[in-house]
């Protein structure tokens, strides 16, 4: 018998975090996980009684990309930019709450806050006639109820700043995070939480910011070693808004964790040098989890890749409650938790290659190991490796979600 979406939920993220924390044994399974917005829609409008409208969303916890585009074309003609301005604002968050509620977890999942800010900065260097940061495409083979048409991924050569003179180009004075009104927002996502729930604070500094849209992949590795003091202003400028916005974000009552997302690594290895990442990432990101500590919230990261070169700096220096994203081919959760368990929280571990690929009754038994060998521990979230993305198929998310629910 199907039992998702549950009937009558009881998130507790009290609960959780004290056993993140290490602080008390897990009375019950807890659940960790990020869906993609056509899974999202999906579930809500089969599974649920409740019928939200369509929106054209790219990215997960976005809301509607026209929306946005029209409060930003008034962003550069001097108007506000605001996170919740109208009823499609609201929708998308009212049905972003029902799916997380009623999938069974205990945090809502938030990307938007960090979404406009970047928004803003192309915009605003798109608008001094700077080029680059664009996307590639292909097809997306998710099936047909699911897909968007074609999958979009980061232009890996160059970026937006290709010279000192690009970088001062950019108007970095007009990146006005008060226009969010980020009080209004929480205060709206607030009231309409259910008792039990917090919202996660999300953004990024390396792959979202430098490898991303400022410098791309390419560029970022020549520019390390032919204009390193090109690299450091940008980190600073970079990483000091990703504060500022932190600041905002955590200061709200409803959010109880920031979630810093960044990919420092791949498969093999981290994607710069640890040097690298030493000199330009990590303080930062030690800066961010002492401001949510400061505030009694959680700090979580998500990495994908051979990110354990640095996990010592990681736990010790930075100080993260919880790791996220594995695979694997890298290390599987069993052994993360094995390894480093008693000091960081393990997050998720369902290979997304297994998730999407077994058949239901494997993909059952593979769970249930997951869950054998890591809930000894207390500090583990069970989910998805990475996310709940759009081509995995649906029973799998559903079979995948009742072993965490029904484990005893």
């Amino acid at each position: 018998m199907r039992q998702f979406p549950l009937e009558n939920p009881k998130p507790d993220f009290e609960a959780l975090k004290s056993a993140l924390l290490g602080e008390k044994q897990p009375k019950r399974v807890h659940i960790i996980d990020v869906a993609d917005a056509e899974v999202i829609k999906h579930l809500t409008d089969a599974l649920m009684e409740e019928d939200f409208p369509s929106m054209d969303e790219s990215l997960f916890s976005g809301g509607s990309d026209s929306h946005r585009l029209k409060k930003l074309t008034g962003f550069l003609a001097g108007e506000g930019f605001k996170l919740i301005d109208g009823e499609l604002d609201e929708i998308r968050i009212r049905r972003d709450i029902a799916f997380y509620y009623r999938m069974g977890l205990d945090i809502v999942p938030d990307f938007a806050p960090g979404l406009y800010m970047g928004s803003m900065i192309a915009a605003l260097a798109a608008e001094e006639g700077l080029a680059g940061g664009g996307a590639r495409h292909a097809a997306d083979t998710a099936q047909e109820r699911l897909s968007r048409g074609q999958r979009n991924w980061q232009e890996e050569k160059t970026g937006i700043i290709r010279s000192w003179q690009d970088f001062e180009r950019i108007p970095w004075d007009r990146v006005d995070l008060d226009v969010l009104e980020m009080d209004d927002y929480y205060r709206y996502f607030g009231e309409q939480l259910p008792n039990g729930m917090a919202v996660t604070a999300i953004s990024g500094i390396f792959e979202p910011g430098l490898v991303g849209a400022l410098f791309g992949f390419e560029d970022l590795c020549y520019f390390l070693y032919e204009q390193p003091d090109l690299v450091r202003a940008v980190a600073e400028k970079w990483g000091q808004l990703n504060f500022e916005l932190y600041e905002r974000m955590i200061s709200a009552k409803c959010v109880g964790v920031l979630w810093h997302v960044d990919d420092m690594a791949y498969s093999k290895q981290t994607m710069i040098s640890v040097e690298h990442l030493r000199e330009l990432i990590l303080p930062w990101l030690k800066k961010y989890a002492d401001l949510a500590h400061d505030r009694d919230k959680m700090v979580w990261l998500h990495c994908c890749g051979n990110i354990y070169p640095l996990m010592e700096d990681l736990i010790e220096v930075v100080g993260f409650d919880a790791k996220h994203s594995f695979e694997d081919s890298v290390m599987p959760v069993a052994q993360h938790m094995e390894t480093y368990g008693r000091r960081i929280a393990g997050l998720g571990g369902v290979d997304m290659d297994k998730l999407c690929r077994l058949p239901v009754d494997e993909l059952r038994g593979y769970c249930r190991s997951i869950l054998d060998a890591c809930t000894p521990y207390g500090r583990f979230a069970y989910g998805s490796g990475n996310s709940i993305a759009n081509y995995v198929p649906t029973e799998n998310v559903l079979a995948m979600l009742e072993e965490g629910y029904n484990y005893r």
